[in-house]
């Protein structure tokens, strides 16, 4: 990740930590979080979604592997929990543990895209994560634009379509907050429609973010 990126993580950590919706909820019982790392995952909505996705692509891989390759792909797992769980209630040093954890396993899907990151620069600037799993993206987007007014979103299954469309719904009324995010070249072009409530009045989601560097 790249220094801007990693400040404007930060920068977005601090300010969505708190965020959290009825519906958000890691793969996990938060009920029953055993360690401080799980209290914090319970407490902040982009770190559910990152659990709940790790969790899903986690699925896969085991599914796919037998034998010496399974007990190693175990193996791998149990020091990422011990990592996260190394961290003290931190969301930098979570979110940078899970970050971690979807790159190997999206390198070990053989489909290295299953899991990317991107970033936006200018007036508006932010991070953008998606997660491919079978024929549906997972996609978080968090901006900052003037006044550090900001924009949050998030969904479990969009739907890819020809040329690697990810559209999502936030919602499922008429008039629900829809994302499109169409590949141009390693970027991404992303349009809304009917998504200002999850923005404030100097920010946007809208925009061309960039593949940051694996």
């Amino acid at each position: 990740m790249t220094r801007t990126v990693h400040s404007l993580c930060v920068s977005l950590a601090l300010v969505f930590a708190g965020v959290m919706t009825v519906s958000a909820e890691p793969s996990f019982d938060c009920a029953k979080a055993q360690s401080a790392a799980e209290s914090t995952i319970c407490g902040a909505e982009a770190l559910q979604w990152l659990d709940r996705q790790l969790a899903r692509l986690f699925a896969q891989v085991k599914a796919s592997v037998t034998g010496e390759d399974r007990a190693d792909l175990l193996a791998s797992q149990k020091a990422f929990l011990a990592a996260r769980d190394a961290c003290p209630a931190a969301y930098e040093c979570i979110a940078a543990v899970y970050h971690k954890r979807l790159k190997e396993l999206a390198d070990m899907t053989g489909f290295p895209e299953s899991y990317r990151q991107y970033h936006m620069d200018g007036e508006v600037r932010g991070d953008m994560t998606i997660v491919r799993i079978g024929d549906s993206g997972a996609v978080d987007i968090a901006t900052i634009g003037g006044g550090d007014h900001t924009c949050v979103a998030e969904f479990d299954r969009g739907v890819i379509s020809g040329k690697g469309v990810i559209t999502g719904k936030l919602g499922e009324e008429a008039e629900a907050c829809t994302i499109t995010i169409t590949p141009n070249g390693e970027n991404m072009d992303v349009v809304t429609q009917h998504c200002d409530a999850y923005c404030g009045m100097r920010a946007t989601i809208d925009g061309q973010y960039e593949a940051v560097p694996r």
